[in-house]
């Protein structure tokens, strides 16, 4: 990168921009001082202290609002909003921002699913109509009012975690291979994608790290003299400076969502954005389940144990794919994914109570038997099986004719790139698949009542 070559380069956008090569790919980076000199000393010292102090998340999520509220558009984590190879890519924002019609006050948007029945917004992307600029401007001014509020408790989560990520212990965890005892009940945690076993696992391999200056409880207030890790995520807290940072962004992006409920908005809204890219599941965060059989999301960034999991298992998941392949095996999770969608599907006109609660109940059940099968990938014969089995759950017809809400998502949520591997069990030879190829897989005959 050209150290002297900052410039305002884009037209329109009061922002210093440099051009950077990597791998023959251009791109254009934004220099986030001159943004932040926009708002409040605040603000300011706040993000240098999580700088200083490695919290690259917060630091992130403050970031990107910066670049957004001065250039708008769309902003995306490089593995989230992806090409999606199958459709041509609009050249003009406003066919993309079209399909959000004006469900948003200040055309501010988020990514949104839904989880085991409650609607979660994250910030992996983020949207701004470029004739919105500045629109987000109260939204930095609140931010930095609470943090002005809440500083000593940033500066004490921020210095924890410097010191945290310095421990010896980290560094080991880092470089393991999961062959010592207490890393190997980890590693079993994992596999199980067990919440609460994993925790307790990193409670006993952090056991022996205390803080050397304050520390934050459970409720986001200050001890004098704390005592061992009491759980396994007290030593990576992230109450504070997530709820300022993050937080505080969701609450604003939903009070300008107006009189949209936020299941209208993931089905009508942010389902037909997803269109245009190859779009990182969420659900992908959330495999690890609780004593309560609740999903949890668990974060690279915030555990070095599940960090390095994760990047030895995706290399093996690589080669055993490749392996796999060869033998025509199926993903667990990409049936997982197509099910989940179907579950935010609203139903027909003609749909009764009791067939809603028999969908419901089906859909629920052919989810828990999915995840119970211990493997990564499916046999054909298993996969297509279970497939079948949805699709019978989707095309059930409560009237004569016409086509099913969930039937039609089927139909479309198959057709995308994602899930190549699943339009082949029905058809290996067509590229896309009909309604009436799908309704014929599921064995059920036009004008049949459910």
């Amino acid at each position: 990168m050209d150290q002297k070559g900052w410039c305002r380069c884009v037209p329109g956008v009061n922002a210093l921009f440099n051009r950077a090569t990597l791998n023959y790919n251009s791109f254009y980076v934004a220099l986030c001082e001159p943004l932040l000199a926009n708002y409040p000393e605040t603000l300011q010292g706040v993000f240098k202290t999580l700088h200083a102090g490695k919290r690259y998340t917060a630091v992130s999520n403050i970031g990107r609002l910066l670049v957004l509220n001065a250039c708008g558009g769309i902003y995306t984590d490089v593995d989230f909003l992806l090409p999606n190879e199958e459709r041509k890519f609009p050249k003009n924002i406003d066919t993309i921002l079209k399909v959000f019609g004006r469900c948003s006050k200040i055309n501010f948007y988020l990514p949104a699913i839904n989880l085991d029945g409650y609607c979660l917004v994250e910030n992996q992307a983020a949207v701004l109509n470029p004739k919105n600029i500045g629109a987000l401007n109260k939204l930095m001014r609140d931010m930095s009012r609470c943090m002005a509020t809440n500083y000593e408790e940033i500066y004490l989560e921020t210095a924890n975690n410097a010191e945290y990520l310095a421990s010896a212990e980290n560094k080991r965890l880092e470089r393991s291979m999961f062959t010592s005892p207490l890393h190997t009940k980890l590693m079993k945690a994992f596999g199980k994608r067990d919440f609460n076993r994993f925790n307790r696992v990193n409670t006993d391999i952090f056991k022996n790290q205390t803080s050397k200056g304050f520390m934050l409880d459970s409720f986001g207030e200050i001890e004098e003299n704390p005592p061992m890790l009491k759980n396994g995520m007290r030593h990576y807290s992230y109450e504070v400076s997530g709820r300022l940072t993050y937080g505080i962004v969701v609450q604003y992006f939903e009070a300008h969502l107006g009189k949209v409920s936020a299941e209208k908005y993931i089905t009508e809204y942010w389902s037909k954005f997803r269109q245009f890219f190859a779009v990182k599941s969420l659900d992908e965060q959330f495999q690890f389940v609780d004593d309560q059989g609740q999903r949890q999301g668990m974060y690279s960034w915030a555990n070095p144990g599940f960090s390095r999991l994760s990047k030895l298992e995706n290399a093996a998941n690589l080669m055993k794919g490749r392996f796999l392949s060869k033998n025509k095996m199926v993903k667990k999770m990409l049936l997982l994914e197509f099910v989940d969608g179907a579950k935010n599907v609203k139903f027909g006109r003609l749909e009764t109570k009791n067939s809603k609660q028999n969908r419901e109940m089906g859909l629920k059940l052919l989810t828990d038997v999915i995840k119970k099968r211990n493997r990564y990938y499916l046999r054909v014969e298993d996969a297509k099986n279970l497939l079948c089995k949805f699709l019978g759950i989707a095309f059930i017809r409560i009237g004569v004719g016409g086509h099913t809400n969930m039937g039609n998502y089927a139909v479309k949520a198959i057709n995308e790139a994602h899930f190549k591997d699943l339009r082949v069990l029905i058809d290996p030879d067509k590229a896309q698949l009909s309604y009436d190829d799908l309704e014929a897989a599921a064995h059920i005959n036009r004008g049949a009542r459910g």
